[in-house]
């Protein structure tokens, strides 16, 4: 799911927009900024949307290990990666499956001693890179692309992709209607009123009272009160 389909469809819920119209910039604009303020609160929930980020990188003959870093000589310009979606390798046009493995081969000599076309790739963590090693060991320059995720605390563009489980999906769609039409001055339908917070605790795990928009103060929520279900309780 794209951002804006997400935001489109909170839109919609919150009898705000048509589901086919184009979002108006401005209209867009507060999207992101309510729409982030709900990953940054709720990105310690496991549930909570994930980020997808395509990335591509070439092979060299004989060469089996690469790294993902921010530094100049990556062989993949980025943060490290977090997890692993998918990954193939592109022959003659063709894509074959790359399958992610969780160990490395014990013995080097596994990787300089066989080569051909990859077909198992290796993900090993740091806090600055991701070395990245494919098996067997290229034969050839090939075309590797990943779709990898990670846990950011805001969107950055419009159309980026996020990954959002079920159970979540319905408490983000619904949580930012409320908050859209609260923004707009529009009055919450009572689809929303009705389901909202349901979705929410349910998403939660925690009795939340939620968000109140300030539309007059900087475009911040007032601080509200939340109780989890052990009684804490602390400060949106």
């Amino acid at each position: 799911m794209k951002a804006s389909q997400l935001i489109q469809m909170s839109y919609s819920l919150a009898g705000i927009l048509d589901p086919e119209e184009q979002i108006p910039s401005a209209y867009a604009e507060q999207g992101i900024i309510w729409l982030n303020i709900l990953i940054a609160k709720w990105s310690s929930n496991p549930n909570a949307i994930m980020f997808l980020d395509p990335l591509s990188f070439v092979t060299r003959s004989s060469v089996f290990e690469y790294k993902a870093s921010l530094e100049p000589d990556a062989d993949v310009t980025t943060t490290p990666i977090s997890m692993l979606s998918t990954a193939n390798v592109i022959i003659a046009g063709v894509k074959s499956p790359l399958i992610q493995v969780f160990e490395k081969q014990q013995n080097i000599q596994n990787y300089t001693q066989t080569s051909g076309l990859p077909y198992t790739i290796y993900l090993q963590q740091s806090e600055l890179a991701t070395s990245i090693f494919l098996y067997p060991t290229p034969s050839a320059n090939y075309v590797v692309n990943m779709l990898v995720k990670s846990r950011r605390n805001r969107v950055e563009d419009f159309e980026e992709l996020l990954e959002i489980t079920e159970r979540a999906q319905a408490a983000y769609i619904y949580e930012l209607a409320a908050l859209l039409a609260d923004y707009w001055q529009v009055p919450r339908p009572n689809q929303v009123e009705e389901n909202r917070q349901s979705f929410v605790d349910d998403f939660l795990g925690a009795n939340s009272i939620g968000l109140a928009v300030n539309r007059d103060a900087g475009l911040q929520p007032f601080n509200r009160l939340w109780f989890n279900n052990n009684g804490n309780q602390g400060l949106f």
